[in-house]
């Protein structure tokens, strides 16, 4: 089971029989906060490819999977937030390598080496990489750092490597009221929307307020001419 940093999600891997006694593996995703928890369905292209690894995008909707067979497995990105209400969408699949790839706009940003790496470990935010070697190899022990978008920030050597975490992120300590506010931005971008159509309106009563006074000189001027012609 795989659950989502949030906890909106929970991802359970299942594995199926078919009539001829074979097995193949998906996965059934339940909506936690959504009523009723319903669940949606995630079957691979090939339904006999070997699931490596799952992983959920921290705070998202987004999760990759790692599946198939030999050296070079694939990896495919899915979005829970389908127009279809049962199935998962599929975004794309690449080929196993170091790639950074935006799932909004479906495109690779950067690419990078990560030659005997053992472990790819993403930290709580989301912003930084980690690819690691550890003491599986007896050779190239260490780990480097990477920004979310495929710059390369460190490299470290580390002898007898065993294991490499990341330190939890603490959830800021928010009153409630303002985690309530975060909440409620969409709600609260209501309001902003009618205090300028209120501005609006404002600057069109000024404008109408100005064209009536330069319509009231504009008779006394011509009044005053009139005059000035009649008795010149």
């Amino acid at each position: 089971m795989y659950w989502q940093s949030n906890g909106e999600y929970l991802a359970v891997q299942v594995d199926r029989y078919t009539k001829t006694k074979s097995t193949y593996t998906g996965f059934e995703l339940f909506i936690i906060k959504e009523r009723d928890i319903p669940i949606k369905i995630l079957e691979l292209d090939n339904k006999n490819d070997k699931i490596i690894a799952f992983a959920w995008e921290p705070k998202g909707h987004h999760f990759a999977v790692i599946h198939g067979d030999g050296p070079n497995p694939d990896i495919s990105f899915y979005c829970t937030q389908a127009a279809n209400t049962s199935h998962v969408s599929k975004l794309t699949t690449l080929k196993s390598k170091l790639e950074f790839y935006n799932v909004d706009e479906l495109q690779t940003i950067a690419a990078g080496e990560y030659f005997m790496a053992t472990d790819i470990k993403r930290d709580p935010t989301g912003r930084y990489v980690a690819t690691v070697v550890t003491a599986i190899h007896e050779m190239e022990n260490g780990f480097q750092i990477w920004s979310f978008s495929g710059k390369l920030l460190c490299k470290l050597s580390k002898d007898h490597l065993y294991q490499f975490s990341w330190r939890p992120r603490p959830l800021a300590l928010l009153a409630p009221e303002k985690e309530e506010i975060t909440r409620d931005l969409t709600k609260y971008s209501k309001y902003e929307l009618e205090d300028r159509d209120a501005s609006n309106q404002m600057t069109e009563q000024e404008r109408m307020k100005w064209t009536q006074l330069e319509e009231e000189w504009a008779a006394r001027v011509a009044k005053w001419k009139q005059l000035n012609d009649h008795f010149g």
